[in-house]
């Protein structure tokens, strides 16, 4: 079950299927989305739509007015009518840093617990203010297997 569980996954993640889904961008001036599925080779885009946000509800890719983009993002699903509820948002502002590193395979829990450890060894230099909140994350994009002794 886990493997249909993870296909479903990669399918919404891709936007492959019958609705796809609607990727999110919350701009300066605007939020906008757009509605698309993939097939084959080609992609659909089914529905688009944007509102204007006031003057300086977002700043330097940061929400200063939530309330203000609430209202906005609503007023959009209410006028568009997006047909997915699958929804993608790419996030990037000033203090969000982000790092791809190569590490060996561990099991998913393991690699959380050493993020502490990671961090601090890494990353912590390359942030500005080390009094600013810290949030960490972490994501596989790709694993492989490589023979003993073998590199690439």
């Amino acid at each position: 079950m886990a493997g249909a569980a993870s296909r479903r996954q990669a399918r919404v993640a891709t936007g492959r299927g019958r609705k796809g889904l609607v990727g999110l961008d919350i701009g300066t001036t605007a939020v906008r989305a757009a509605e698309v599925s993939v097939g084959g080779d080609s992609a659909t885009l089914h529905r688009f739509g944007q509102v204007a946000l006031p003057d300086g509800a977002v700043r330097d890719g940061e929400i200063v007015d939530g309330a203000a983009v609430s209202d906005a993002i609503r007023q959009l699903w209410k006028q568009v009518r997006f047909g997915s509820k699958q929804v993608v948002i790419g996030v990037a502002n000033q203090r969000l840093v982000v790092r791809q590193v190569e590490l060996p395979w561990l099991p998913e829990k393991e690699l959380r617990k050493s993020l502490g450890f990671l961090s601090t060894r890494r990353f912590w230099t390359s942030i500005p203010s080390k009094s600013s909140p810290l949030t960490m994350g972490a994501g596989c994009f790709e694993s492989y297997w490589s023979p003993p002794g073998k590199t690439w």
